[in-house]
């Protein structure tokens, strides 16, 4: 139950954390898929935890979403996306 409580504290982060970004995003229907190699997927979930220790309201909420993407990343719940569609 507490990995489950930590995955949707995840989820609920990223997709908070979009929001903005949807705003802005132009029009790719035409655009390539773009594939997602090891390295930008550990970029990307560093640049996350960064973001998520930086702003998140509850520095110790915070904490736990850390620790929970590195866990995640670590037993490689990430490894299966391999491209941004």
């Amino acid at each position: 139950m507490n990995s489950f409580k930590a995955i949707a504290a995840t989820l609920v982060v990223a997709a908070v954390a979009c929001v903005p970004a949807l705003a802005q995003m132009p029009d790719t229907t035409d655009q390539a898929d773009m594939q997602i190699t090891a390295a930008s997927r550990q970029q990307l979930i560093d640049n996350l935890i960064a973001e998520v220790n930086r702003s998140y309201v509850f520095p110790d909420v915070a904490k736990k979403i850390d620790a929970s993407l590195r866990e995640q990343l670590k037993r490689g719940v990430y490894s299966r996306i391999t491209s941004a569609q």
